[in-house]
């Protein structure tokens, strides 16, 4: 690989790399290179497009640099993005989705660079001829990438898996906060087409209450967990507003006691009558099992 420093230009560079954030807060940073000048200049590869150094990036255009100090990196396509998601793992704040985004592109990547790695193996391939003949220990992608962005171990494993096995709709659901991690790991355990089944009943409930409808789906079908849960949601509507059918009651009878009314025989009769049906009619209720 070979390293060139050099002043480009700023219309020259490229900064439509998926993994570069353009949009952070850089208020400290642009108070520092205000300060003290630029430390670290951006990384580009041959073609002038911008790998590393999103936020340094936007501080310059925001000061009017014309030109930019930029080490250039020949690397071949994989390489280039790969160290673009490496540098903004470090330096942006990427959470949940989007880093469960980023580690999986990175980890399609680096299967790339190492077939060998791969589930099962792969002796077949050049490269991995070319390494077991060299006898060059290469690391499993969990510890590269630990090792390259300082990611945990625990975390890379786990958000692997959300981004492998949740469906698009499930990781766009994730991304714009209508759910958790935990909420999407309960729905992983589950094909995709069930996932964005149960998806609209998930957001409200809890990660073991999610798992309970998977767990139901896949003993009696998808159709039959959604029909059961539209039942259930039902009824608990028409609780609800028997609940607050009640404490209305309540009030409105507390007042009445509390202002001194009486009513004449009739409607103590009415009254009465209504009452004594609403009594019989919440004990039925109460007593279904």
């Amino acid at each position: 690989m070979s390293l060139t420093v050099l002043d480009v230009l700023a219309s020259e560079i490229d900064t439509s790399c998926e993994w570069i954030r353009l949009e952070t807060d850089v208020k400290s940073l642009k108070a520092s290179i205000e300060e003290v000048g630029l430390l670290q200049p951006l990384v580009v590869d041959e073609h002038y497009k911008l790998l590393c150094g999103g936020r340094r990036y936007t501080v310059m255009s925001q000061l009017g640099w014309k030109k930019m100090p930029c080490l250039m990196y020949k690397l071949d396509e994989v390489k280039a993005e790969m160290a673009a998601i490496d540098d903004n793992i470090k330096r942006t704040d990427f959470k949940g989705a989007q880093l469960a985004k980023a580690l999986k592109r990175r980890k399609e990547l680096y299967l790339i660079l190492h077939p060998e790695k791969k589930r099962g193996g792969d002796i077949k391939s050049p490269k991995a001829k070319s390494n077991a003949q060299n006898a060059l220990p290469v690391p499993t992608f969990a510890e590269d990438t630990a090792e390259q962005t300082g990611v945990g171990r625990h975390t890379i494993d786990r958000q692997i898996h959300r981004a492998e096995h949740a469906s698009p709709e499930v990781m766009e659901a994730w991304e714009n906060d209508d759910l958790s991690p935990s909420q999407v790991d309960a729905l992983t355990y589950t094909d995709h087409e069930t996932q964005e089944k149960l998806l609209p009943y998930a957001a409200d409930r809890t990660c073991d209450d999610i798992k309970d409808l998977v767990d139901d789906a896949k003993l009696n079908g998808v159709d039959s967990t959604i029909s059961g849960i539209r039942q259930i949601d039902e009824a608990q509507k028409i609780f609800k507003k028997i609940l607050k059918g009640a404490k209305s009651l309540t009030v409105t009878i507390q007042t009445a006691l509390g202002a001194g009314y009486s009513y004449e025989a009739y409607s103590k009769i009415e009254i009465q009558g209504e009452l004594i049906m609403l009594q019989e009619s919440m004990s039925q209720l109460l007593e279904r099992k």
